[in-house]
Parts: structure tokens; sequence; C-alpha cells
């Protein structure tokens, strides 16, 4: 079965090229270019016909950082693999993201295997329990009360 990813960029070029690039490699894609938008999607997934599996997202977004955007999905109890992905050359934001629950960092440009072969890591690191039940609702390793979108 194809894996959902749910691509999370504001550049729309950006967008279309992973798109492209990740159906191509067999997935099935859905893209959005904000975190709110996001949420909303992430939020009803349990209904959606084609549940979502991973969550790719630039950490520059409009209204909130992507690495806000992964709390706040922790918070509302979306348990989902997670990789975070960055322009910025800033080895603190790699880690930060690891710590706050991301399964990777992927720093831009990047070419299209090592992309691959961290969504595929991701997918590997999911609890068979979680990817049966597609979103468990386990306690938040944030600070919900914080977090604010």
């Amino acid at each position: 079965m194809r894996k959902h990813v749910l691509v999370v960029d504001d550049e729309e070029p950006m967008r279309s090229l992973l798109s492209r690039a990740l159906s191509r490699a067999g997935f099935f894609v859905t893209t959005v270019p904000d975190a709110t938008e996001a949420l909303a999607l992430l939020k009803n997934d349990a209904s959606a016909p084609v549940p979502f599996d991973v969550l790719l997202a630039d950490f520059n977004l409009p209204s909130i950082t992507g690495l806000d955007l992964v709390d706040a999905l922790r918070c509302d109890g979306v348990e989902l693999p997670c990789l975070l992905m960055s322009g910025s050359p800033n080895g603190m934001l790699a880690s930060e993201a690891l710590s706050r629950g991301c399964k990777g960092f992927i720093k831009k440009p990047f070419g299209l295997p090592v992309l691959i072969e961290h969504i595929r890591e991701a997918l590997v690191l999911v609890p068979p329990e979680r990817d049966s039940m597609k979103h468990g609702r386990p306690e938040p390793p944030v600070d919900c009360a914080r977090t604010v979108v």
C-alpha cells in the first residue's frame, strides 16, 4: 500500500517539485502552503479516505514554524512521524527538531534519494500499533500550555 505524505511548504515551486518527485517514487502526496491547513487536515485525518503516514514540513512557514506545527500536533494528540526541512545552516535547529520529536531533519538543498531515505526511515520508526490505528493519543512530549497556533 502506498504511503501518504503531507508536505507543508509556503513556496509553491518547492511543493510542486516535492509532489512530483515523491509521487514518482511511489508515495501518495498532499501539499499545503501553511500550518493552519496542515492542522485542519491532520485533525480530521482519522476520517480521511487515505490517512497520512508522514509529515514533511519546512521550518520557515508564514504564521508559525514547522517545529511549532509539530508541537501543536503533539498537543492535539496527533501522533505522526514528522520530518523537518530547512535551508538554514543552523545545526542547533536540527538538534532541537530531533529533541522535540521529529524523526529527521533535512537540510536544503537536498537530493531526492536523501529525502526518500529520510521518509522511509521515518516510516520504519512507526510503532506497529500506531500504524494499525493510524493515530494514537499518547501524552504529548511538549509543554502544550506554551504552544500557540
